[in-house]
């Protein structure tokens, strides 16, 4: 969460906002106590005043620190900011990958030894956005490396060919496990439709990265599902959980799929100039906008139901940070001042 919240008000600075104390603040005090002086790395959580509460090394954790760390140098300029974003990395690259299979572990222990070898979606899509800054930052072939692997990890490790979707729990050796739940409501044989669409954004920016089509055509299919098994045709926007044979599993939808939704949908019609994109483009938009935006106090609520009344009203909590809406408002406006649209 602190990690999302630097980002966002790092996001903010580069639009002009005057949030670069805050982020500053976070910063310091990320640097001061949440990192781990003997074993490098980011604690999980720490009370209020900076006492470690659980010394575990979450992936996600750590990655999510990378992308604030590297939006917050790319305004402040500040090299030391840039070192921890780089660090963290290559701690991950080296204690975390899995040589042999490839992909991120999901759980480790403080001094990083494998708490669980079993993979989850998480950290691999995770890690595939926040490498994106950090490669144009940071400018090193081993990311870009990586950022291949991981695209390659998504459609030859993670696709379900029989669906058309991505599945999201594995043993090490990607064999899928449909029994293990990571996120208590993915139950059983479940998917997130969030997950699919955020991966679809990330396989769309690696294709205009290394003119590869094979990323266009797997982020095509992603979309595809998601529209065909997410989205709903009569009050627009997209629900979240589903069985991976398209079955609805709830017509809850939540703030952060809308958010990945937008981006894709914008994005692919840029790189298609296909209609169709644009059009549910607009309709997720305006049921935002209409359902989730609040436009007296700021920021999106957590969740509605199917016809867009509200179900919870929170703006922020453990998981909702000033990430998904920030990152999604941030690109909708680049890509729509682009002069390609």
């Amino acid at each position: 969460m602190q990690g999302r919240m630097v980002y966002g008000f790092s996001v903010g600075c580069s639009l002009g906002s005057s949030y670069l104390e805050y982020a500053k603040q976070g910063v310091s005090f990320l640097i001061d106590k949440a990192w781990d002086k003997r074993y490098g790395g980011w604690y999980w959580a720490l009370h209020r005043t900076g006492v470690v509460k659980d010394d575990s090394k979450n992936p996600v954790a750590q990655i999510f620190m990378i992308m604030g760390l590297t939006e917050y140098y790319r305004v402040a300029h500040d090299e030391i900011a840039l070192k921890y974003a780089i660090d963290t990395y290559e701690i991950l690259d080296r204690l975390a990958w899995d040589n042999r299979y490839g992909g991120y572990y999901s759980y480790m222990r403080r001094n990083w030894t494998i708490k669980s070898d079993t993979k989850t979606f998480c950290p691999q899509v995770d890690m595939a956005i926040a490498l994106l800054p950090l490669h144009s930052t940071a400018k090193g072939e081993a990311y870009l490396k990586r950022l291949i692997q991981l695209g390659d990890i998504f459609i030859n490790r993670m696709w379900d060919p029989i669906e058309g979707c991505l599945r999201e729990n594995f043993y090490r050796d990607w064999t899928h496990n449909p029994h293990a739940i990571y996120d208590p409501m993915l139950r059983g044989d479940m998917i997130s439709v969030g997950h699919n669409l955020k991966t679809a954004w990330f396989l769309l920016r690696l294709s205009e990265l290394v003119k590869d089509e094979r990323y266009l055509v797997y982020a095509k299919k992603l979309i595809d599902y998601c529209i065909k098994y997410g989205w709903d045709d009569q009050n627009f926007g997209f629900y979240e959980y589903c069985y991976r044979n398209g079955v609805l599993a709830s017509k809850v939808k939540y703030w952060w799929p809308e958010c990945e939704g937008m981006l894709v949908l914008l994005l692919a019609y840029k790189l298609t100039r296909d209609a169709t994109y644009w059009n549910y483009f607009k309709k997720t938009a305006d049921f935002c906008l209409a359902h989730f935006y609040d436009d007296v106090y700021g920021e999106w609520y957590f969740s509605c139901h199917a016809n867009g009344a509200s179900k919870d009203t929170r703006k922020g909590g453990d998981w909702k940070a000033a990430y998904h809406t920030v990152e999604t408002c941030f690109y909708i406006y680049s890509y729509l001042n682009s002069g390609r649209t």
